[in-house]
């Protein structure tokens, strides 16, 4: 798992920008957090391979979770209700 320091800048126009690269000033710090190949990264319910977050806290390093039937065809479901062909 790698974690790599983001920072969250305001810019003049009122966006945001989020930026690896530390710049002068900055309004907050970030953390991506990567999985290593064939692992995902979990925090309570939440399973990626990537995220950005406000804090690295509680975030682990697992195998990939296979799905089971039910999710799949649960999401597929979730997907229909969205108007989104699922196959």
């Amino acid at each position: 798992m790698q974690i790599i320091n983001l920072y969250r800048v305001t810019r003049a126009d009122g966006g945001i920008t989020v930026t690896p690269n530390k710049p002068d000033s900055y309004d907050a710090v970030m953390y991506r957090i990567i999985a290593d190949d064939g692992k995902e990264i979990v925090n309570g319910d939440t399973r990626t391979i990537c995220a950005d977050v406000e804090s690295s806290d509680g975030w682990a390093e697992t195998e990939i979770k296979e799905s089971t039937e039910t999710e799949l065809e649960d999401a597929i479901a979730a997907l229909n209700l969205l108007g989104v062909e699922a196959k």
